[in-house]
């Protein structure tokens, strides 16, 4: 059977400015999660020792060297109990601020990618994909937030859906993606299934002169005896092109699509995958190839320490 070396963890609990970190690398229990239409990380856990909780502003996880999780204290509690000093805390990745954030109002004209993230001024330790394309533009409609605005940018540029590479880095496109092999890896479950709940069947639009003329049907719905109309208002950001529109209604903008069909693969160890990456694997009736990976949660206990990969087959995840 496989084995695997178990990697060093450490968890860092950054303090203000001039004070230094705290270090853990002892822990009862973690579970981190990167997902394709999450702009976050997830961190949620208990390490052994002591900290003053009010003295928190960051929180980073490392396994081996490298940094996969930097985010906000967004609970953090000290406990003493049977002789033992214990930290539980839940950190959620700072490019959360992107869905916080409310961009003001109006037309962003000729922007990339970085010109819509530039519209969350300060988010801490946030930043983007370089070199990425113009569009005509972005309309910002009130109350509409930073991610939103980036969301309308990757479908008018690419026709897909941003995701978060690395720690809070906004990508609309893979960078340099790896293929894995997981045959020769201790597997622990696999499996695949369908998630159909959200899924759209018909999206309809106003036209120029307020009619409900345009529409757009989606089979994979329509094929599952699932008929769901919705209706949606003329809208600016997409004057030009309705269709387009209507097509993330019914995707993920519309939170429909997202991980409609999926793969799951389960393995001893952390290869530290990046969402996009690539996963070759077969057995007992489950055929991966090229599988694009939607999902990762690594999870840490007494037991181990172990990774599952999603593989997603939908709308801007196809496979």
């Amino acid at each position: 059977m496989a084995t695997y070396e178990m990697p060093e963890i450490k968890c860092e609990l950054c303090r203000a400015s001039g004070t230094a970190s705290l270090y853990f690398s002892r822990t009862a229990g973690f579970s981190f999660v990167k997902e394709r239409y999450t702009p976050y990380t997830l961190l949620s856990g208990i390490f052994i020792g002591r900290c003053v909780p009010a003295e928190v502003t960051a929180v980073k996880l490392y396994i081996g060297s490298k940094i996969i999780h930097h985010g906000t204290a967004d609970s953090v509690v000290c406990e003493y109990s049977h002789g033992v000093w214990r930290i539980r805390l839940r950190s959620l990745g700072f490019s959360m601020l992107l869905g916080q954030n409310m961009a003001e109002p109006g037309i962003i004209s000729q922007p990339d990618l970085s010109a819509v993230i530039g519209k969350a001024a300060g988010a801490y330790a946030v930043s983007c994909q370089g070199s990425t394309k113009k569009v005509n533009y972005v309309y910002i409609k009130d109350t509409s937030t930073v991610w939103e605005a980036a969301c309308i940018y990757a479908a008018k540029a690419y026709s897909t859906y941003p995701y978060i590479r690395g720690t809070n880095s906004v990508y609309c496109t893979a960078l340099s993606p790896k293929t894995r092999d997981y045959s020769g890896k201790k597997i622990v479950s696999y499996s695949s299934g369908v998630k159909l709940t959200g899924l759209i069947s018909h999206a309809h639009t106003q036209d120029a002169a307020g009619e409900w003329n345009i529409s757009k049907t989606n089979s994979f719905a329509v094929n599952r005896h699932i008929i769901k109309h919705k209706y949606y208002a003329r809208d600016n950001e997409w004057a030009y092109d309705p269709q387009a529109g209507l097509s993330c209604h019914i995707g993920e903008i519309g939170a429909g699509d997202r991980g409609r069909q999926y793969g799951r693969l389960k393995y001893a160890g952390a290869e530290l995958e990046e969402l996009l990456d690539k996963a070759n694997f077969t057995a007992e009736g489950l055929s991966l190839t090229a599988a694009e990976v939607d999902r990762i949660e690594i999870t840490c206990s007494p037991k181990g320490l172990f990774t599952e990969l999603s593989f997603y087959n939908d709308l801007y995840c196809p496979q």
